[in-house]
């Protein structure tokens, strides 16, 4: 910084730089000036947003609610009744059930009465 204030240019700073053992590339040092002319103003750089793909579209706070609502039941529905009813895939509803609830699941069988 002190030496942008001697008005040189960038690749004048990265050469003086080098001469005292600290190689820097130019533009390099551009971007340093830059993010420091940034936070003199007090800019703030903005949050980073997910791109859609990333966005996790049905493992909401209110899903894993019905699914934790249907699961703890006496007689739960099965992962393909609750994927159905809640019209999400069969690998969301066990990717709630086994990583955001951490339950185990058990495989439903009939019994003879």
């Amino acid at each position: 910084m002190a030496l942008h204030t001697e008005r040189l240019s960038y690749k004048q700073i990265s050469s003086r730089l080098a001469d005292l053992g600290t190689p820097i590339h130019y533009k390099m040092i551009g971007k340093l000036i830059n993010e420091e002319g940034k936070k003199q103003i007090g800019w703030a750089k903005p949050a980073r947003r997910l791109p859609p793909q990333n966005l996790p579209t049905v493992r909401t706070k209110d899903t894993i609610k019905k699914v934790k609502r249907a699961v703890l039941k006496t007689h739960p529905d099965s992962h393909r009744k609750l994927s159905h009813k809640l019209g999400c895939s069969l690998g969301a509803v066990s990717n709630i059930i086994h990583r955001d609830l951490g339950l185990n699941a058990r495989k439903k069988k009939k019994t003879i009465t």
